[in-house]
């Protein structure tokens, strides 16, 4: 991989064990996986962030992989009147997800990728700019150009004296283009596929007596009119498939007399159906996944 790589050193505020004049120093940079790095607005940016030591010691990273706590903007340097931004990245953190503590030695470097195709949450774009008659969140960017801005801190559990760095930092930004992307319309054979897969799950719910309710699926405490592409998300995001990539293939109505909605949804690279209401009595989305075959 062919990186964007400057490097701009910002200095602990902690203390540390040694003298005042030599602190923990740590030059942070972000770089794309080559100069004409470009994406499509169906995907999600890739990029990675490199940590290197510049003191004279070892430096304690913890929990250096946690971009989730970082502040990822994405900025319109050809902003338009109906998507100016800037958009910022706002994760939707459920259960713990793994992290990574490093110590690096003098000279030291370490690359962390952020993968947002694969993120460890699921998330949406924020707009922080004007909002007149604009959309406030979004889950894909805009066509156009973009720099990416990212304000790097790190927890701060050592505390003084064991020579830990936190930051923030703030390297110099990276530039990333946005292209439309091609229109796909399915085929009929497909069509057809996916709905044999979805109407396998029907016979769940036309069985009497209602235990197709039963499950450990948590109800999501979402907006009556959220789309069918938010309730996706958040339900991905509060199970454990191992991947938080996902596509919907194809949503609709399941066809079955409680008037549920059903979703075919690719996690990763395995084909499930997720089922869901509005449940008005407690004010929550009533949601489960279910393994099927294409």
């Amino acid at each position: 991989m062919i990186g964007l790589v400057v490097f701009a050193p910002f200095l602990c505020q902690q203390a540390s064990a040694k003298p005042a004049t030599e602190v923990p120093a740590t030059a942070v940079s972000v770089s794309l996986r080559s100069d004409d790095y470009a994406i499509t607005n169906d995907e999600q940016p890739l990029f990675r962030i490199t940590f290197k030591n510049q003191w004279s010691d070892y430096v304690n990273l913890y929990n250096i992989n946690a971009y989730w706590k970082w502040h990822l903007v994405f900025l319109r340097v050809d902003a338009t009147k109906q998507s100016p931004g800037p958009w910022s990245v706002r994760f939707e953190v459920s259960n713990s997800a793994a992290l990574d503590h490093k110590q690096l030695k003098p000279g030291e470097s370490l690359e962390i990728p952020v993968d947002l195709n694969d993120p460890a949450y699921t998330f949406d774009y924020e707009n922080l700019g004007p909002r007149d008659g604009l959309k406030t969140k979004r889950r894909k960017l805009p066509p156009g150009y973009y720099q990416i801005s990212v304000n790097v801190r790190l927890d701060p559990p050592f505390g003084p004296g064991n020579h830990e760095w936190i930051g923030p930092a703030l390297p110099r930004p990276v530039d990333l283009f946005v292209r439309e992307a091609p229109t796909v319309t399915p085929s009929t054979e497909d069509l057809k596929k996916w709905d044999a897969a979805i109407d396998s799950v029907k016979p769940i719910f036309e069985s009497p007596g209602g235990l197709w309710r039963n499950g450990i699926m948590p109800n999501l405490p979402l907006d009556k009119t959220t789309t069918t592409e938010d309730v996706v998300a958040s339900a991905v995001n509060w199970v454990q498939f191992g991947t938080k990539r996902t596509k919907i293939l194809r949503s609709r109505d399941l066809g079955v007399p409680d008037k549920l909605s059903a979703a075919l949804v690719m996690v990763g690279k395995q084909p499930k159906v997720l089922v869901y209401f509005f449940d008005a009595d407690i004010g929550k989305w009533w949601t489960r996944f279910y393994d099927v075959k294409l």
